[in-house]
C-alpha cells in the first residue's frame, strides 16, 4: 500500500473515531404523543440519576431505548405507558383528581444504540430493549409476561401493569420476592476507550462494505446500461449516505493536499539544491 493510500485509510478510520454519534440515526417517535421523557446520554446518565453514587436526586423509572429490535411489540406500548403515567404523576402535582397513588419517581429515556457506553455498562444486567427503576442504589427490570408458546407477543405492559410494578418494588423492596441488583458502576476509562475503539472499528467496516458494495452495483449498472447508469447509481448511494461520502470525499482531498505537498517540497527542494551547488 502506497504512503498516500495508507493515509487515507488512517484519515477515514479517525473520522469514524471522533464522530460516531453523529452518525447515528434519528429515532422514529411517532408513538411518543405530547409527553415526552427526559432524555439521557452517556455523559449525563450517572451525573442525574446518581444509581451508583448515592442516588440523592430520587428514584428514577428509566426505559432503555433501541433503534431496531425484534421486540417490536414491547418497544411504543412499555414506553408509551411510562409517558402516561408520567403525565399521570405530573397532573396529581398540579392538583387536579388523583390516579396516581405510588411514590414520586422521575421518568427519562435513553437509547442505548447511540449511547453506546450506557449499553456496554448495563448490557451484563438488561436486555434492550427494556424499562428499569432505580432506587436506594439498586435496580429493578421490568419482566414482560409472553402467551405460552408465543414470544412475539406480549401481556401485562400497559399502564396499570407499570404501576403495580412501581407499587411492589416499593412494598417488596426488603426481603421481599422482588428481586433488586446492584447497580453496575460507571465504566473504567480503559474500557471505554476499549468500547469506543470496538465501536470506531466496527462502523469503520461496516461503512467500507457498504461502500464497497454501492461501487460494485455502480460498476455492474454500467456494464449493463453505461456511463449514464453509472452515474446515476453513484449519485443514489451519495444521497442514501451523504455523511459517509462526504467523510471519503475529505480524506480523498487531503491525500492529495498532502501528496502535492510532498511533491512540492521533493521537486522545491531539489532545485533549491541544484542552484546552492551552482553557487558554490
Amino acid at each position: 500500500m502506497s504512503p498516500s493510500s495508507s493515509f487515507c485509510v488512517y484519515f477515514y478510520f479517525f473520522i469514524s473515531f471522533v464522530s460516531i454519534s453523529s452518525f447515528s440515526q434519528e429515532y422514529p417517535k411517532s408513538y411518543a404523543g405530547n409527553h415526552p421523557l427526559l432524555k439521557l446520554t452517556d455523559k449525563t446518565f450517572e451525573h442525574v440519576t446518581q444509581s451508583a453514587t448515592g442516588q440523592t436526586t430520587g428514584k428514577w423509572v428509566v426505559y432503555f431505548d433501541t433503534d431496531h429490535s425484534l421486540n417490536h411489540f414491547l418497544t411504543p406500548t412499555l414506553k408509551a405507558s411510562l409517558m402516561k403515567l408520567d403525565k399521570l404523576q405530573q397532573q396529581n402535582n398540579g392538583g387536579d383528581d388523583g390516579e396516581y397513588k405510588g411514590e414520586p419517581f422521575i421518568a427519562a429515556t435513553i437509547n442505548v444504540d447511540e449511547e453506546y457506553l450506557t449499553r456496554a455498562r448495563f448490557e451484563d444486567v438488561l436486555t434492550f430493549p427494556c424499562l428499569a427503576v432505580f432506587e436506594r442504589r439498586k435496580m429493578r427490570q421490568f419482566k414482560v409476561l409472553h402467551p405460552k408458546g408465543d414470544e412475539h407477543k406480549a401481556l401485562g405492559k400497559g399502564v396499570k401493569d407499570v404501576e403495580e410494578w412501581l407499587e411492589m418494588s416499593n412494598e417488596e423492596f426488603e426481603g421481599g420476592e422482588v428481586v433488586y441488583l446492584n447497580v453496575p458502576k460507571p465504566l473504567s476509562m480503559a474500557k471505554a476507550t476499549s468500547v469506543r475503539f470496538g465501536v470506531a472499528t466496527r462502523m469503520f467496516n461496516e461503512r467500507k462494505l457498504r461502500a464497497r458494495r454501492d461501487w460494485q452495483h455502480a460498476m455492474k449498472a454500467k456494464s449493463e446500461a453505461g456511463m449514464g447508469a453509472m452515474v446515476h447509481e453513484m449519485e443514489e448511494s451519495f444521497k442514501k449516505s451523504p455523511k459517509l461520502y462526504g467523510s471519503i470525499l475529505i480524506a480523498i482531498a487531503l491525500t492529495m493536499i498532502a501528496s502535492l505537498m510532498a511533491m512540492s517540497s521533493v521537486l522545491f527542494g531539489g532545485r533549491r539544491g541544484a542552484s546552492k551547488n551552482k553557487e558554490e
